[in-house]
């Protein structure tokens, strides 16, 4: 028997359902899928714009002159989280000073104070530093006061970092990080970590040193933090069992 052809209409019709199959299954749920993502990126954008605008006008505001804050990214958001919007801003008469901006639903910050009390410090202590590292080297303080810091507004009448440390030291982290540039062997950087130590140890803060340098490729890096300082200065204790961290250089 003589199977019979399906007609012309009958084909178009298997087309047009397996069309209609596609459409509904993926291309609309998709395209749907596509604006949903696109509206939310689209309003994370808006809003970071605005965060950006209110920390202008904030920083303006509490400094009395004008910042340069660039663009904010959200953090610490989630699940009925809002989170906080983060930026790197710097005064328009230093670009080279970059400082944190942070700003909540309920609450702005920054850590413009602290920035200027690490510059203050490490002016104060680069000549001695100078005299330890005895070549070159790229070094950095970074101060913590939290909202004693964050209190302060007259930046052209700033008091000095020590006389804050003094009545303040349960409160201030203070770190040291200073990365060797030349070519030395691990025993002469052991002896600039203890010189480095004295420099820092009646700094009235909770203190912490990071040294960093380089040997036949190696990278080593030596982290202090106040009960490590205490037994090196006061124990004597073996700076060596600190030089846990050595990654190779690849190649």
């Amino acid at each position: 028997m003589r199977k019979k052809k399906l007609s012309d209409n009958g084909t178009l019709s298997f087309r047009t359902i397996i069309f209609r199959g596609i459409l509904y299954v993926i291309i609309i749920p998709t395209t749907i899928m596509l604006l949903l993502v696109g509206g939310f990126y689209l309003k994370l954008d808006v809003e970071a714009g605005q965060a950006q605008a209110t920390m202008k006008t904030y920083l303006r505001n509490k400094y009395k002159e004008e910042f340069v804050v660039e663009k904010p990214i959200r953090n610490g958001s989630g699940f009925a989280v809002q989170g906080w919007f983060e930026a790197v801003a710097y005064p328009v008469a230093n670009k080279k000073l970059l400082f944190k901006v942070m700003m909540s639903l309920s609450d702005s910050w920054d850590d413009y104070v602290d920035t200027l009390w690490g510059m203050q410090e490490m002016a104060r202590i680069k000549p001695m530093v100078d005299r330890i590292m005895a070549g070159s080297y790229a070094s950095t303080v970074d101060i913590a006061t939290g909202e004693i810091g964050n209190a302060v507004t007259d930046t052209k009448a700033l008091p000095l970092f020590q006389e804050v440390a003094h009545k303040h030291s349960q409160s201030i982290l203070y770190k040291l990080e200073v990365t060797a540039q030349n070519d030395a062997p691990s025993l002469v950087h052991y002896e600039r970590v203890k010189q480095l130590l004295q420099v820092i140890k009646d700094i009235p803060a909770e203190t912490k040193l990071i040294y960093r340098w380089y040997e036949n490729g190696t990278k080593h890096v030596i982290v202090l933090l106040e009960d490590e300082i205490a037994k090196i200065l006061h124990e004597n204790q073996d700076i060596r069992i600190y030089d846990k961290e050595i990654v190779k250089e690849k190649k």
